[in-house]
């Protein structure tokens, strides 16, 4: 848990499911759209809990 300006945040970690990984850390499988998209969401998630 963190807190936020006066808000509670929560956050949840999850196993990655068995199949292809489109998403892996080399050599992903995806556009550089979902590249900049995934990079987009992890920076925003970064300034919150820091």
């Amino acid at each position: 848990m963190n807190q936020y300006n006066g808000q509670n945040y929560f956050y949840a970690i999850f196993e990655i499911l068995t199949d292809e990984d489109r998403y892996s850390w080399v050599n992903p499988d995806c556009s550089k759209k979902d590249l900049k998209n995934a990079a987009v969401v992890l920076a925003r998630f970064h300034n919150r809990i820091v």
